[in-house]
């Protein structure tokens, strides 16, 4: 449904990785229902202005009036279209494929990954031209518009002592989604956030009214990315310290970057609808989200390997974390918008 012109309106779009089971799959589940419940808040307040119990309702309009959209990405279509059915399920949305939207893709085959990422960077730029604008700049609905990459897909890759490593052939492959994959994904992301940039920007120089556009970078970390004690799963932190280091990274250097455009041309701090963060004129911010240990198919690999390290085995032992419950937490920290660009956030720092 359109947004009423008559209000301050939000779309957020998110682009999920990995997004047929797991972690992946209870974000996309998690943040459809979230913001349908804000849709439904926002729509009581509306109708009952006067109610005492509204004052416990989120104030910030930018909490309040989004609606979501969904790339989800996997090498599993089954797995796909569960998710899909999830997210359906918990809203009125329908079944849309200018809501939702399931890529089937290898994002490890490098030889191929441009070409799919291509695919990947049309479709957001499909779920989300209405709220920017008709790319002729004359069909804008939306004042604020959210892009949210979870970068989240990977796999566990060997388990045992290093020196057991299989092959030369099995530690690329992993390398290959964890590492530059995984990387690369975010660099085409990022590219294509300043092309939404320069679309503002021109806009600005003709003075057509502009949306506000955020794009946060959610890169799935783990206390393995900042801890040396996950010994036999060295393929796998090693994974997890480089896309840590490189958002990181990335977060500096586009708060850098700003500061000094910022300086050179004041206006470029425009506000939109809400500018109640410090950091919200960064154009790119970057989350390191370490969801905890959660009860999915990776631990029961982990488990199950036989050369897992003895000290760690007692921490696999025992019942996880729901990923819904550690899902729920992130949405809230992304939509909040409360933390750090380029920060390192637990699931155990968060409320």
């Amino acid at each position: 449904m359109p947004p009423s012109s008559s209000s301050c309106s939000s779309v957020v779009v998110f682009l999920i990785t990995g997004a047929s089971k797991g972690l992946g799959r209870a974000i996309a589940t998690v943040a459809s229902k979230y913001y349908a419940q804000q849709q439904q808040q926002q729509q009581l307040r509306s109708n009952n202005k006067d109610d005492s119990s509204s004052s416990a309702l989120p104030s910030s309009t930018s909490l309040s009036q989004k609606s979501a959209r969904f790339l989800l990405v996997a090498r599993s279509s089954d797995g796909l279209q569960e998710t899909k059915k999830d997210i359906i399920s918990t809203t009125d949305e329908g079944d849309e494929d200018d809501v939702i939207i399931c890529r089937t893709m290898d994002l490890s085959d490098l030889d191929r990954l441009d070409d799919n990422i291509d695919v990947l960077l049309d479709d957001v730029d499909r779920l989300i031209c209405c709220g920017i604008d008709d790319k002729d700049g004359d069909n804008q609905r939306y004042d604020n518009v959210d892009v949210v990459f979870v970068n989240n897909a990977g796999s566990l890759g060997h388990l045992g002592p290093t020196i057991t490593s299989p092959s030369l052939k099995d530690m690329r492959q992993t390398l290959d989604l964890n590492v530059t994959s995984s990387l690369w994904l975010t660099v085409r992301f990022s590219q294509y956030v300043k092309q939404l940039e320069e679309r503002q920007r021109q806009q600005r120089q003709q003075q057509k009214t502009m949306s506000q556009l955020a794009a946060t970078i959610v890169n799935i970390s783990s206390l393995a990315a900042i801890s040396d004690d996950f010994l036999s799963m060295g393929i796998y932190s090693t994974g997890k310290v480089a896309r840590e280091r490189y958002h990181t990274m990335l977060a500096k250097e586009e708060m850098k970057s700003k500061t000094m455009k910022q300086e050179e041309e004041p206006t470029l701090t425009k506000n939109g609808c809400d500018d109640n963060n410090k950091s919200s004129n960064i154009a790119i911010k970057t989350l390191n989200y370490a969801p905890g240990p959660l009860e999915t198919e990776m631990t029961t690999a982990i488990r199950n390997a036989d050369q897992l390290d003895i000290d760690l085995k007692p921490h696999f032992q025992k019942e996880l974390l729901d990923a819904n419950d550690s899902a729920l937490k992130l949405i809230k920290l992304v939509d909040e918008n409360t933390f750090d660009s380029g920060s390192h956030v637990d699931y155990y720092d968060l409320p």
